[in-house]
């Protein structure tokens, strides 16, 4: 979990997809450990804040106005990238509508980071289409550079149900301790060892 609380320094896609990796392995683990392992309910009060504080922490809007400005960068300046030197007229003809058009998907995946956990993906499955929909010749840069922002934000979501699930399953621990017994309900957990019952991130 440090080792992913590391890469909050690097927000582009690729560090965020790193700490997604790391945390996921640490959730799993953690399901392991609980199952071979006896905690106290002050040791799984502690796993639970440091969850929340993963969970709270992780910020998709950081990791697009990233690539927003990278995707800036490449229109202003392709010729900076290897691949585009051997095309330089080419590639100028278009870095003018290269530079529009990622400014206004990039600022459409912004605003769709902020949107509610359950509308998130929806949102940005219409974007990619509406971006896969436009002419390779006239929109080429933007296709480019476009990262596929919505498989990140599945994984990112994805993320986020494994700690609900894993800040559950320490909650029931901790019923568990306290009753002798496991919950009929999730509801029994909240207010005491849950803020609130989890929503799913996908259907809400």
């Amino acid at each position: 979990l440090r080792l992913g609380e590391s890469l909050r320094g690097e927000p582009g896609i690729i560090g965020h997809l790193l700490r997604i990796a790391c945390d996921a392995a640490a959730v799993s683990g953690l399901e392991r450990t609980l199952n071979a392992t006896v905690f106290s309910d002050n040791q799984l009060s502690q796993l639970q804040d440091i969850l929340n504080a993963i969970a709270d922490r992780l910020d998709f809007s950081r990791v697009v106005v990233t690539e927003q400005c990278f995707m800036i960068e490449f229109c202003r300046e392709p010729l900076r990238m290897e691949e585009t030197r051997k095309s330089r007229t080419f590639f100028r003809l278009f870095s003018d509508q290269g530079l529009g058009d990622v400014l206004a998907y990039a600022g459409d995946y912004i605003e769709a980071s902020k949107l509610p956990l359950t509308e998130r993906l929806a949102r940005v499955h219409a974007i990619d289409q509406s971006l896969e929909d436009l002419s390779f010749f006239w929109h080429m840069l933007a296709k480019l550079t476009a990262p596929d922002v919505s498989r990140i934000v599945e994984l990112d979501l994805r993320m986020r149900a494994h700690l609900d699930l894993a800040q559950t399953s320490l909650a029931i621990e901790r019923y568990r301790l306290a009753t002798g017994e496991v919950p009929e309900r999730l509801g029994a957990l909240a207010p005491q060892y849950l803020d609130a019952v989890p929503i799913d991130t996908f259907d809400g």
